[in-house]
């Protein structure tokens, strides 16, 4: 395996922030939107990564510190591939987000078998501060819950981790498919390496999951039995999902990480 690339970072703790992203290497040719629908091999795509972090954002999972609300958005404005080169070019705008997230999003482009990764920041007014996101801790979760968190400090190696997810009374069916969605969504994060532990290289990290799976008719669960190689804040992106669920007026109760 290669080593990541080492990216070339601008970027500051300031919102709204728009950011210019360009990278070049082999896996641009593996994201799913420069595959074709046709293409025999189409299994082996990987998902975009810079989409794949603006729907984990979109879905509330990188709040503001100390923010009660919903209110993290992203955008993608401009997208373009220059396929003959080997680049892909993002230009994306972030409101009201956690600065830690984009660690995140720097581990998802390290993650990949990429040359270059360039990422520029550009905010307005003259408070910003750059930001070093290798000492940057990950977003935490929000302060006040609504719902009941037992969460136990992990004493295990990288494995037998899960989260499972209560509701007060039985969710409709609709709401089981939505919470399984972005279950399966956050499981991407984690696989494609967003959430290395601090002595592993993103490209190291990564998930065996097992579910999402409906225990009974009040009780969704997503197991990791065999490999959960990620830092335990990545818990903190589902329970601040799971806050705005519940401020949604989804019954969520109770929610276990062990």
């Amino acid at each position: 395996m290669t080593l990541s690339a080492v990216p070339s970072v601008l970027v500051f703790d300031a919102f709204p922030q728009d950011l210019a992203i360009n990278v070049h290497g082999p896996d641009v040719f593996l994201f799913a939107c420069n595959r074709s629908k046709d293409d025999p091999a189409a299994q082996e795509s990987l998902p975009d990564p810079v989409e794949l972090f603006v729907v984990a954002l979109n879905q509330q999972m990188f709040p503001r510190a100390g923010e009660a609300r919903c209110l993290s958005r992203a955008l993608i404005l401009d997208r373009s591939t220059d396929l003959a080169r080997g680049n892909q070019f993002w230009r994306l705008r972030i409101e009201d987000a956690h600065p830690a997230c984009l660690r995140v999003l720097m581990n998802l482009l390290t993650a990949r078998d990429l040359t270059t990764v360039e990422v520029r920041g550009s905010v307005s007014g003259p408070r910003a501060h750059r930001l070093d996101l290798v000492n940057l801790p990950y977003p935490p979760a929000r302060p006040r819950l609504p719902f009941v968190l037992e969460r136990e400090e992990s004493t295990r190696a990288f494995s037998d981790r899960l989260i499972q997810i209560e509701f007060s009374k039985p969710p409709s069916d609709q709401s089981v498919d939505s919470l399984s969605a972005v279950l399966g969504m956050w499981c991407d994060l984690l696989l494609l390496g967003g959430y290395p532990p601090a002595d592993l290289d993103p490209r190291e990290s990564g998930v065996l999951p097992d579910g999402p799976i409906v225990l009974d008719e009040i009780t969704v669960q997503m197991a990791f039995p065999d490999a959960f190689q990620a830092d335990d804040a990545a818990f903190n992106c589902m329970l601040n999902y799971l806050h705005c669920l519940r401020l949604e007026g989804e019954s969520v109760a109770l929610v276990r990480i062990r």
